[in-house]
């Protein structure tokens, strides 16, 4: 299975039955199954939002990487990444989002301080490993482990 993610896509089909047929009808390509909306949006006032689109067909897929026509609009796709509830990002050290996507500042994973862990530097005695000097903490919890 291949998923394939388009972003920018108007909410105005009612039905992801025919957000599938419009897909398959103005792209000549053939989905898999029905799209889903890649976060639940239900209670969301957002006209636009992201869909996840499925192929059993590499070609298709591919095809579909280079941009799609969805209601009247050319969006943006790229490869689908699906993240685990365990997926850790090593950016912000939150859970289930990759580094690549995160939009939260920096974490150092030791102290749980706001900046990357490549840039700590102990402010007493400026070494760039753990020292004496680190609290551990945990970002998500604020405890010591």
């Amino acid at each position: 299975m291949y998923k394939v993610i388009a972003h920018d896509v108007s909410k105005t089909l009612h039905t992801m039955t025919e957000l599938k047929s419009e897909i398959e009808t103005y792209n000549d390509i053939y989905l898999n199954r029905d799209p889903y909306w890649l976060r639940k949006e239900a209670d969301s006032l957002k006209t636009h939002s992201s869909v996840v689109l499925m192929f059993t067909d590499e070609k298709q897929a591919l095809f579909a990487l280079q941009g799609l026509n969805i209601a009247e609009k050319r969006c943006d796709t790229f490869k689908f990444n699906e993240v685990k509830f365990t997926t850790q990002c090593m950016k912000c050290l939150k859970y289930e989002h990759l580094h690549y996507m995160c939009k939260a500042k920096s974490n150092y994973q030791i102290c749980a301080k706001d900046h990357e862990t490549r840039l700590h530097k102990c402010h007493v005695c400026k070494s760039t490993k753990v020292c004496a000097h680190v609290f551990i903490k945990c970002v998500n919890c604020d405890e010591n482990h």
